[in-house]
């Protein structure tokens, strides 16, 4: 997904995505959602050339959701 987001940026556009905080593949329940460690997405943001400038956790009761924004650093 990460070289996609590439293709759509500009040089410092920004990505702004949600995910858990944990592993997951919830197929059956819903065939749309998966989930990395947080650790696997900034590998994979660096290795794509993302900057982090945020990376924000809902410490609400129950939740295992993350928010993060990327700052894409196109070498042109």
């Amino acid at each position: 997904m990460f070289p996609i987001f590439k293709q759509h940026l500009n040089k410092e556009g920004l990505l702004l995505f949600t995910s858990g905080e944990v592993e997951e593949n919830d197929s059956e329940q819903n065939p749309y959602h998966h989930s990395l460690v947080p650790d696997r997405y900034r590998t994979l943001l660096v290795s794509h050339d993302f900057e982090i400038l945020a990376h924000k956790v809902d410490q609400s009761y129950r939740s295992n959701s993350a928010i993060w924004v990327a700052e894409y650093k196109a070498n042109l």
